[in-house]
C-alpha cells in the first residue's frame, strides 16, 4: 500500500532513521521528540522475528509521569517509495493500532488488553528511551535462550550473579571480561560464522539470538555435525556442541586455506566478507567456478 503524506511519530528511532535515510521525499523533523502520557512496551515474540522492521508496541496513559522518546518523520508526498516503511504502516494496520495525533505527528497507539495473551511484554524503562533500553534486551533475551535465566521472565534489569555463573561455566568464559559486552559478542560472531556458511543473512549480524539465527544454528549440526554428534532437545539455542564444532571448522578451512591463496584474513569472524573473497579466490584458482 502506498504512504500516505502526513506527520508521523516512531519510537524506534535508530530503525526509523536507517529505514528513511536517503529516501527521497521523506524528512527527519526531530530525533529526540519528548512526548508524555505515553508508555514502550516490547513484544518478545517480534523481536526475535526477522520478518518485521519493529518491535515495540506504544501504550496511551495520559499520564504526565509516562514519557517516551521518538523520532518524528514527514511524508512529503504519495509517490514516495519506501518499502521497508511501508512494511512498518502495514503491521500496524494489522495489529489493529490507531493514530493519534501528537505535537510532533501521529503516533499509533495500541489497546494491550487486545493483545494475545500469549505474547510476552516488557516495558521499556530509562524514560521510555527504546535505544537505550535495546542492547539490554538484547542481553537478558540472549542469556534467558541460552538457557542461563531459567523460565523467568523477560525483564529490563542487570543479569543477577547467578546467570553470569552459568553463563561464564556453560561457554568456559573468564570471569575477567567485560560481561554484557561478551555475551553480545558471542552471538555477533556466531551470525558471521553462519553467514560464511550461507546460513545467515549479513545485514542481520546485531548479536541477538534470534529465530534466523536458531534455524542457522541447527541447519549447520543437520549439514556438518550430525554424522558425528547427537544433538539432545535443550532449552539452549545456543548449544554449545555446537558452537564448539562451528568454530572448529571455520578455523581448520582458514587454517588449510591460508597456504593456498594469499591475503586471507587472520581473523575471519571479524572479516567475514573479506574470507569469503579468499574462498572464493581459491575456488577460482582451483576451477571451481
Amino acid at each position: 500500500m502506498p504512504l500516505t503524506p502526513g506527520r508521523f511519530v516512531f519510537c524506534e528511532r535508530g530503525r526509523i532513521l536507517d529505514i528513511c535515510q536517503n529516501v527521497e521525499g521523506i524528512r527527519i523533523e526531530n530525533t529526540e521528540a519528548k512526548l508524555e502520557g505515553y508508555q514502550i512496551y516490547l513484544v518478545e515474540q517480534w523481536a526475535i522475528e526477522r520478518n518485521r522492521e519493529v518491535a515495540t508496541a506504544v501504550s496511551f496513559t495520559g499520564d504526565p509521569v509516562h514519557k517516551i522518546m521518538a523520532v518524528a518523520i514527514t511524508i512529503e508526498q504519495p509517490e514516495v517509495s519506501c518499502p521497508r516503511l511501508e512494511k512498518v504502516f502495514e503491521k500496524l494496520r494489522e495489529e489493529k493500532a490507531r493514530p493519534k495525533e501528537t505535537p510532533y505527528g501521529q503516533l499509533f497507539v495500541t489497546n494491550l488488553s487486545l493483545f494475545a495473551s500469549s505474547l510476552n511484554i516488557v516495558l521499556v524503562p530509562y524514560e521510555g528511551d527504546f535505544d537505550l533500553y535495546q542492547r539490554r534486551f538484547y542481553l537478558n533475551l540472549n542469556l534467558r535462550r541460552m538457557g542461563c535465566s531459567g523460565r523467568s521472565a523477560l525483564t529490563s534489569k542487570s543479569p543477577s550473579d547467578a546467570q553470569r555463573e552459568k553463563f561464564n561455566q556453560l561457554y568456559k568464559i573468564s570471569d575477567s571480561t567485560d560481561f554484557e559486552e561478551t555475551v553480545i559478542r558471542l552471538v555477533n560472531l556466531v551470525q558471521n560464522c553462519l553467514f560464511i556458511f550461507g546460513l545467515f543473512k549479513l545485514s542481520d549480524v546485531d548479536g541477538l539470538l534470534c529465530n534466523a539465527t536458531k534455524k542457522g544454528l541447527d541447519e549447520f549440526h543437520e549439514t556438518f555435525l550430525s554424522s558425528k554428534s547427537q544433538k539432545f532437545p535443550s532449552d539452549n539455542a545456543l548449544d554449545p556442541s555446537v558452537l564448539a564444532g562451528m568454530f572448529s571448522k571455520l578455523s581448520n578451512i582458514r587454517g588449510k586455506l591460508q597456504h593456498l591463496v594469499n591475503n586471507v584474513p587472520k581473523d575471519p569472524f571479524a572479516e567475514p566478507v573479506a574470507f569469503i573473497s579468499a574462498v572464493k579466490a581459491f575456488q577460482v584458482r582451483d576451477g571451481r567456478i
